[in-house]
């Protein structure tokens, strides 16, 4: 999470300097902890660019019909991620494009403008694409967006890893509104925030339905340190308020703004990372949840076993929301029932059966049952691998990958998981 606004209860631009200076934006040594752990890497990442993929391929089809490059707002782009999630999202069906296997190549860009308000974060990224000449980043407070927003008009408006959840309701509105005012033409608002309705907090499950709650509540990012030094670090974030996000309750919220709703092109809402939110591990908000992330990430270790009952999901609170608890009900039974196939894999029993059984329990989309029967061929052909270790290093990251697809696959966008992405469209102003 970049930092993007700051307030008297919210000073996070000393926040993040300290944790650039401590070296949580550099290169981590292994995928099992940290800010760019294999969850992050492998499985948020990848989920995020899934959820742009369509709309990207789109403004891309449109701007190389201009015979013009793609002009992107990166807000709240901390060190510079967002060049790499953008560059890096996969090819669709029924983009021609050969040349290359992502959507955006590099060339295509004519402008990637970074902004963020920690002056420490903006300086590594300047220091990180020093040699990518349509690369420039500065300092901004999106809570004052007005003058960044006036110097250019972009045709993707881009946040990542809950950096509009910093902004309250005002901020948020000003935010987008100012974006419809400043452009025309058609384009694109890509928001990142933080689901309500996450396991990782369920005392804050429907908290800003209720007229009397404060909108902006406590977050910490103690999950950047190793578990023994988490506590330790709790007080740095003694300030940290973020404001958490239902998807029904976000739709409703953006088409009350007058300026997107004249020009509402559309919506699409996913929910990122639902039984694997950072703060499963910690338990800094729900002392009763299960670290079921540290054993993904094992899944996706080079020579790392993971237990089974490490990956079952975590009990489910009740939820006075009834399609949030009827999701919880179905997703979490399916996952579990994965879980299951995968411990009949790793104990070297007939994988078969439990694979079987959950194509004909569940209602699977059309390329998520191709998942299931593909993995069931590849557990069947593993003895290629001898000498070698084809469960920690086969076996498992084919879970894992599985496990990914069935989050992208039957999320709802309800605000479920730890993020929730919004894709708004708007149209070209008549």
């Amino acid at each position: 999470m970049a930092s993007v606004v700051t307030s008297p209860a919210n000073n996070e631009t000393s926040d993040y300097g300290h944790l650039v200076q401590e070296g949580h934006y550099s290169e981590a040594p292994n995928g099992l902890w940290g800010k760019d752990d294999n969850v992050r890497r492998y499985c948020e990442n990848q989920i995020t660019r899934f959820s742009l993929q369509p709309v990207l391929q789109r403004l891309i089809v449109n701007v190389r019909k201009e015979r013009r490059g793609i002009r992107i707002l990166d807000m709240g782009c901390g060190s510079g991620e967002g060049w790499d999630l953008l560059l890096h999202v996969p090819r669709g069906a029924g983009d021609r494009q050969m040349d290359s296997p992502h959507v955006l190549r590099q060339k295509d860009i004519a402008l990637f403008h970074g902004v963020d308000l920690s002056p420490e974060m903006v300086d590594e990224a300047r220091r990180r694409f020093a040699d990518k000449p349509a690369a420039r980043f500065e300092q901004c407070d999106l809570g004052q967006p007005e003058k960044i927003l006036s110097q250019n008009s972009y045709d993707l408006y881009f946040s990542s890893y809950g950096s509009p959840s910093h902004l309250d309701d005002s901020q948020l509105r000003n935010l987008v509104a100012t974006i419809c005012r400043t452009t025309d033409k058609a384009c694109v608002i890509f928001l990142d925030l933080l689901g309500q309705y996450s396991l990782e907090w369920p005392r804050y499950w429907g908290y800003s339905l209720r007229p009397d709650a404060p909108k902006m509540l406590p977050y910490n990012m103690v999950w950047l340190y190793p578990p023994d030094e988490q506590v330790r670090h709790r007080p740095d974030f003694s300030d940290y308020r973020v404001r958490y996000w239902g998807g029904k309750e976000l739709e409703g919220f953006l088409r009350n703004i007058p300026e997107v709703e004249q020009r509402w092109g559309g919506l699409t809402l996913t929910d990122r990372s639902i039984l694997c939110g950072r703060h499963l591990d910690t338990r800094e908000f729900n002392p009763g949840s299960k670290p079921v992330r540290r054993a993904l990430n094992g899944l996706f270790e080079f020579n790392h076993r993971t237990k089974p009952d490490e990956l079952l999901a975590p009990d489910v609170p009740s939820c006075p929301d009834k399609e949030v608890a009827s999701f919880f009900k179905t997703y979490c039974d399916l996952w579990n029932a994965t879980i299951e196939a995968y411990r009949a894999a790793v104990s070297g029993k007939d994988v078969r059966a439990h694979l079987e059984s959950i194509l004909e329990k569940f209602d699977l989309p059309q390329l998520l049952r191709k998942g299931f029967e593909s993995s069931l061929l590849q557990q069947e052909a593993m003895g290629w691998l001898e000498p070698g270790d084809p469960l920690s290093n086969t076996v498992q990251p084919q879970f894992g990958l599985l496990l990914r697809q069935l989050e992208f696959h039957m999320q709802k966008g309800l605000g479920c998981g730890h993020g929730l992405l919004a894709v708004i469209e708007l149209k070209e102003r008549r």
